[in-house]
């Protein structure tokens, strides 16, 4: 019997200078609309609301766009802090992985999650790590 093997690429690690530099910036710095660099990779921070005036959702909890000089992340401001926190440095270690790596959405996005499982496990009580389950469980099919 012959089996296949998948290739895979090995996910590249994010040096332990630039995580450093992550979790100051997402775990350390005001939750307002700022401006940041990492590693030569420019940020805009968005703290925007849920919904818009017709009371209807307003994309999702956390979301970035690539932008011509920066990558802007739109993270919603009706969050509790500590959710918004892990939120935020989950999209900045995608843009990262994203910008530094040239990875696509769906790659990076996975790249992610070992980090912000450490975050999280960091951060977050066990109710905290229920209510972002249920947001993301909300809100990743729409």
């Amino acid at each position: 019997m012959r089996k296949n093997f998948e290739l895979r690429e090995k996910t590249p690690e994010i040096p332990q200078k630039v995580l450093e530099n992550i979790k100051f910036e997402a775990l350390s710095q005001p939750l307002k609309d700022r401006h940041f660099s990492i590693e030569n990779i420019n940020y805009a921070l968005r703290i925007c609301r849920s919904k818009n005036d017709k009371d209807e959702v307003n994309g999702q909890p956390a979301e970035y766009y690539a932008q011509p000089n920066e990558w802007a992340i739109y993270i919603w401001e009706d969050l509790m802090e500590k959710i918004q926190r892990v939120l935020l440095f989950h999209e900045i270690t995608e843009c990262y992985f994203r910008k530094k790596f040239g990875m696509e959405k769906t790659p990076a996005h996975n790249a992610s999650l070992p980090y912000e499982k450490q975050i999280k496990k960091e951060l977050l009580s066990e109710d905290e790590e229920r209510v972002l389950k249920e947001l993301k469980n909300t809100y990743s099919a729409k």
